[in-house]
């Protein structure tokens, strides 16, 4: 199985969820599901993107002692204010005088070393400085991402997201019919070929699964007649 899998078919069978254990994933076909309920649909596992791995693996920077992590930090600073602003020395019409050139071109590196910058946001992945973004944003992703691989409609998917994005999706879903972002979040799950999709929360500070009784919302794509909705079943809010 791979990563989670196991962990998403423990946690749905507390909830009383019963899997067809004859089926598994044998890449015998192009997008196969990972896992398939008994007499009922497939389901999809997956989670946010992340490097789940940051918090094992030390980076150069996380090797600097006190002092020079201190200015090293300065030293990025300063870069980023600089970059975002583009503060750079000018010519009349605009351009970059060499100096101001030289500057930008040192900070366009020293920022893509540090964390990976790129389209003028910090990435998490491949950085000396891993900066973690949990949005809503993320958990939209990871449903796109999945619908293109099924988009039959015979398969549910299961997706782990941290707890920090677990909370800005509960503070959606409490503050729904006044926040237009929560109606776009459930459009998103609504349009998807996926009947269900289970929501989980994954531990990222203890870098672990939440197998017992972990918050977990299920969100059922009703339709009736011309007319779907979301229903919205939370098993620990």
């Amino acid at each position: 199985m791979k990563q989670g899998e196991q962990e998403a078919k423990e946690i749905l069978q507390l909830k009383g969820y019963i899997f067809d254990n004859q089926y598994y994933d044998d890449n015998s076909s192009k997008s196969m599901p990972d896992l398939k309920f008994q007499g009922g649909n497939y389901l999809e596992v997956t989670h946010t993107q992340h490097n789940n791995k940051i918090a094992k693996s030390p980076t150069q920077f996380d090797r600097l002692s006190i002092r020079e992590k201190t200015e090293k930090l300065q030293e990025m600073s300063e870069a980023q204010m600089r970059f975002i602003a583009l503060d750079y020395e000018r010519n009349i019409d605009g351009s970059f005088i060499e100096e101001g050139k030289c500057q930008f071109d040192k900070d366009k590196r020293l920022l893509a070393k540090s964390f990976n910058y790129k389209d003028g946001q910090p990435s998490e992945f491949k950085s000396d400085i891993p900066v973690i973004e949990a949005d809503i944003d993320n958990i939209i992703a990871g449903i796109r991402e999945k619908e293109k691989l099924h988009p039959k409609g015979d398969t549910d998917l299961f997706i782990f997201v941290l707890d920090d994005e677990f909370d800005c999706m509960e503070h959606l879903l409490k503050t729904k019919g006044r926040n237009g972002v929560t109606d776009y979040f459930l459009r998103v799950i609504e349009k998807s070929p996926f009947e269900k999709v289970f929501i989980c929360e994954w531990d990222f500070e203890n870098q672990c699964y939440i197998k017992q009784n972990p918050r977990l919302v299920c969100c059922t794509t009703i339709k009736e007649q011309e007319v779907s909705y979301i229903d919205i079943c939370s098993y620990k809010l």
